[in-house]
């Protein structure tokens, strides 16, 4: 049973499509903001590697992650290679107990860029920059009458998880090192 359970946690098993609709979100991030297919726009054809040291959930280590810009300034999922990337992200991810906090208070995991300078410095432009309008998403799915009233519960639940995550680190002082 616990080899079955693990058998389907294996990257291989489930990757691929998760990679696809990671592309998808960035790219409708990207569209949603024109300054950001500006700032990608003169890298196209270039290549962007992303790999995650830490566990996103115990016993759960996500695999590299590689993209090439498009003309267009948006992001193609491509695969793996023995070719260097043009720049390559590490992000450090906490523990649980430490990135609940740091994640509700709106704060990424530490990211180390390294790569072309300048395609680096427009990376980085992104992560500081570049944020979903989660409420236009929803208002536009459900419309203006449900989307408002689902937006507002949403921030009722933040408010709560953070008030829970405030509790927590009280509680547990080394939760918020990092």
């Amino acid at each position: 049973m616990f080899q079955a359970f693990q058998d389907a946690l294996a990257p291989d098993r489930w990757w691929t499509p998760v990679h696809e609709r990671l592309t998808l979100l960035i790219n409708h991030l990207l569209f949603s903001e024109p300054a950001a297919l500006e700032r990608l726009r003169p890298h196209a054809g270039r290549c962007v590697e992303c790999r995650v040291e830490g566990e996103a959930l115990p016993g759960l280590r996500l695999p590299a992650s590689r993209w090439r810009i498009t003309p267009a300034g948006a992001l193609e999922a491509e695969a793996l290679d023995e070719q260097p990337a043009d720049l390559r992200l590490t992000v450090h991810l906490l523990p649980l107990p430490q990135a609940l906090p740091q994640m509700l208070a709106g704060r990424r995991p530490p990211v180390d860029i390294d790569g072309d300078a300048q395609l680096a410095a427009d990376a980085a432009w992104l992560m500081d920059h570049l944020r979903w309008d989660a409420e236009a998403d929803v208002e536009r799915l459900l419309g203006p009458l449900l989307g408002p009233r689902l937006v507002e519960a949403g921030r009722a639940l933040a408010a709560g998880l953070r008030a829970f995550a405030s509790r927590l680190q009280a509680a547990w002082p080394g939760a918020a090192r990092g």
